[in-house]
């Protein structure tokens, strides 16, 4: 592959990332079904399409349930324990990729992002949504590679 194709796929796997990224943050306004059923399925077939691997449908469907686990709470370590569940499970999708270390380290970044967003809130809401819509796609759409 050269590298102004690896470029190009690299930037297509971006565009998804934001894609993703703008259905999470709207799903916050009450319109669930785009955070938890359509942000995946984009994710998963647009993967597909650009890679043809297999294991990004097998992704967006584990970002399905993942994505419909709750991770709001009143009580501080009510909150910091619903988000650790969140974060290692969406983290944990990018696993299907078989890139263990990467992986591992994609549950960490992912499980800390949220963990911290939620308990010290240095932003908005709106915004918040929008960064956790980006790092939970972000490294494992690189994880992804292309089958030929």
């Amino acid at each position: 592959m050269t590298e102004k194709t690896q470029l190009k796929e690299a930037l297509l796997k971006l565009g998804l990332v934001i894609i993703f990224a703008v259905l999470y943050c709207l799903g916050g306004f009450g319109l669930l079904f785009l955070r938890r059923f359509i942000a995946p399925i984009v994710l998963g077939i647009g993967l597909f399409l650009i890679t043809k691997n297999w294991r990004s449908l097998l992704q967006g469907l584990l970002l399905m349930g993942t994505l419909s686990l709750g991770y709001g709470a009143n009580e501080t370590i009510i909150k910091i324990l619903k988000r650790l569940l969140f974060g290692v499970a969406n983290g944990a999708t990018g696993l299907v990729y078989q890139k263990w270390i990467v992986g591992i380290v994609n549950i960490v970044i992912v499980t800390g992002f949220i963990v911290y967003l939620g308990v010290t809130n240095p932003f908005f809401a709106r915004a918040e949504e929008l960064i956790i819509g980006m790092i939970i796609p972000m490294f494992s759409v690189f994880m992804c590679e292309k089958k030929v």
